[in-house]
Parts: structure tokens; sequence; C-alpha cells
């Protein structure tokens, strides 16, 4: 059996309701720590150096982020995730639920490829297959 390669994008979302914080020198980001660590914190001192903002990250997943947002403790939340994914993260994360007023701002995407080893009986899995078992890996990492 040939290798299947299998694509899913992920779109990479900054939920972001900055009204007034341009000026600030330090923007709070909570959220997902996938753009922390490959966004977030490689542009940080660039981003300082060109507008003199300071970022101040925490890392604490999407749906914390997303909640954190919501209550008003960071200034954007990163996400990993679609605006959707990452409001029901956020449902699952704490039972509550966001306002509609929520704004994703599209950083950059990502594309992940899935290869599927040859012995391996599984011939195809769809994108909502794909996201089930990501969750369930999550779940099951405490992420």
């Amino acid at each position: 059996m040939a290798k299947k390669h299998l694509v899913w994008s992920a779109v990479l979302v900054g939920v972001v309701t900055f009204s007034g914080v341009a000026g600030a020198e330090v923007v709070k980001l909570h959220g997902s720590t996938t753009v922390q660590k490959r966004i977030m914190e490689p542009g940080k001192d660039a981003l300082k150096k060109a507008t003199g903002i300071d970022l101040e990250l925490v890392g604490n997943g999407t749906g914390n982020g997303v909640e954190d947002l919501v209550a008003g403790k960071c200034d954007a939340a990163m996400a990993s995730e679609e605006l959707a994914d990452a409001v029901a993260s956020m449902k699952d994360a704490s039972g509550k639920a966001a306002s509609d007023d929520l704004k994703p701002n599209v950083i950059t995407n990502d594309v992940i490829k899935v290869i599927v080893n040859p012995e391996n009986t599984v011939t195809k899995l769809s994108k909502d297959q794909l996201k089930g078992l990501h969750k369930q890996v999550k779940s099951l990492c405490g992420a």
C-alpha cells in the first residue's frame, strides 16, 4: 500500500479586542502555546524594537485564553484553531459561553501533514475525524 498524505490546514487566530491598546506599552496575550512559541516569542523583541510595545505572553491553552479574554484578564487571546473551535474549547474548559462580538485576526496558516504507515489498515480519514483525533490527544495530554 502506498503512503497516504492527509493534509489538514490549521488557522492560527488572534482574537483581538484592542480598543485603545495601541498606545499601551504592554499588551497581554493569553492562550495557545503553539502561537506563543512559534509566532509571538520569536517576534517579540522585533515588535518591541519597532513599536515600543512589549508583549506579556501567557501560554495557558486556547480555551483558557479565550476565557481570559472574555473575563478581561488579557487584551487578546491566542488561538491555534478557528474562532468557532476556540470558543468551543473555552466552553469545554470552563462551561462558559463567549460573547458574539469576538473578532478573529488571522496571523498565519499552518499545514499539518499526517503520514500513515504503509502497514496501517486506515486508508482514509476526513478532516472532522482528524479534528476529533486531535481533540482526544489534547485531552489525554491535559492540553
